[in-house]
């Protein structure tokens, strides 16, 4: 729990950091939601992997750099993981995180300023919340946790990547699209397989706009 709260602070601290120079501002914070299209990458990877649907949610603030660039640390529960379909027999595998992207931001102003494109991109740490195998087969199904006796599937207890997107800001509301590429492989074996995470989010949000700090 140490290591986390010691990570985070200096995840979160990196944006601060960035944006001190230019006398920075937070502008606003806000709420994220939305589904994730998860997957594995990587070429150990077997055979007849599918996308797995789940949920991501959490928070952001907002802190300006001055004119159209910004620096968006954001704290996120995401589901990950994948799923694995033969013969109507389901194999999933539920990997979420608490996932902590530092974006840099540049919002596009147009003519009436209502409506703002915005473009970003920016490292991810994501530390593991939950690790588990559910599996369905002839109407019965049954669940396990990675590290169980027998299942023998140990999951890092953090993860690293990038994550990019685009989206659109309309007064308060905002809505986007981005990719999570995992960079570190998810394996924590003697001899770890070459497996990372991946996920296309699609995500709406509300800014609460702040005064000047």
């Amino acid at each position: 729990m140490r290591r986390w709260v010691t990570t985070l602070s200096i995840t979160l601290g990196l944006g601060a950091a960035v944006a001190a120079p230019a006398v920075a501002q937070i502008k606003s914070v806000g709420l994220l939601a939305g589904a994730t299209f998860a997957k594995l990458g990587g070429s150990d990877v077997p055979d007849g992997i599918e996308n797995k649907v789940g949920f991501m949610g959490g928070g952001f603030v907002d802190i300006g750099l001055g004119g159209i660039i910004s620096v968006r640390p954001e704290v996120a529960y995401v589901q990950k993981g994948a799923k694995q379909s033969d013969a109507g027999d389901e194999l999933k595998l539920k990997l979420d995180y608490i996932e902590v992207p530092v974006l840099l931001v540049v919002s596009v102003p147009t003519g009436g300023g209502m409506v703002k494109p915005e473009f970003f991109a920016g490292p991810a740490i994501a530390f593991k919340a939950s690790c588990k195998f559910t599996g369905t087969s002839g109407g019965q199904s049954a669940t396990a946790n990675c590290d169980d006796p027998g299942v023998d599937s140990p999951i890092k207890s953090t993860d690293f990547g990038v994550m990019f997107g685009a989206g659109v800001a309309v007064r308060n509301f905002m809505a986007s699209v981005r990719y999570d590429l995992g960079l570190t492989k998810i394996d924590d074996s003697t001899d770890p397989g070459n497996i990372k995470n991946r996920a296309f989010m699609i995500l709406v949000g509300w800014a609460f706009p702040l005064i000047h700090m």
